[in-house]
């Protein structure tokens, strides 16, 4: 995942990363690709801005999962991008969701933690519930750097 963004304060002759317009694109940015619900992003104050330094910020879900989102500055005046190694969790829950649903006949919904890290071999739990309200665990496990998934009923 990629943003860039030129944000800047200027201290006393310091220039400094604008931490709170950072949060606000990060946010929206991990939102809006990830399909979850990111309840805020903390980024420090203190970042002097230097083209080629890192720095992280933390991600929230409206879970309480944290991620933590690793920052690289790409300009002297602010400009950053960001690749966050996260598990894509809306199109994750739509595989699942449809996949049960043709399993079991019926219309099921999944809710997977929200923030989730892609790497190969992690394993989370969603749940799974079908209209009467009846609820099942759904192991599920990611197979590849992508996010690819593989998950079982429980």
């Amino acid at each position: 995942m990629l943003a860039c963004a030129a944000v800047l304060a200027a201290g006393c002759g310091t220039k400094t990363i604008n931490s709170d317009e950072a949060e606000k694109q990060v946010r929206a940015e991990l939102a809006e690709q990830l399909g979850a619900s990111v309840k805020s992003v903390d980024c420090p104050d203190d970042v002097e801005a230097k083209k080629g330094d890192k720095f992280s910020c933390t991600a929230k879900g409206a879970d309480g999962t944290t991620a933590k989102i690793p920052m690289t500055q790409t300009t002297d005046s602010g400009g950053f991008h960001f690749n966050a190694p996260l598990l894509h969790t809306g199109p994750a829950e739509q595989q699942i969701e449809k996949g049960v649903s043709e399993q079991v006949g019926t219309e099921v919904t999944v809710a997977c933690p929200d923030l989730v890290e892609a790497r190969e071999g992690t394993k989370l739990t969603c749940k799974v519930e079908d209209s009467s309200g009846a609820s099942r665990d759904v192991a599920v496990e990611v197979t590849d750097p992508q996010g690819s998934i593989r998950y079982e009923v429980q």
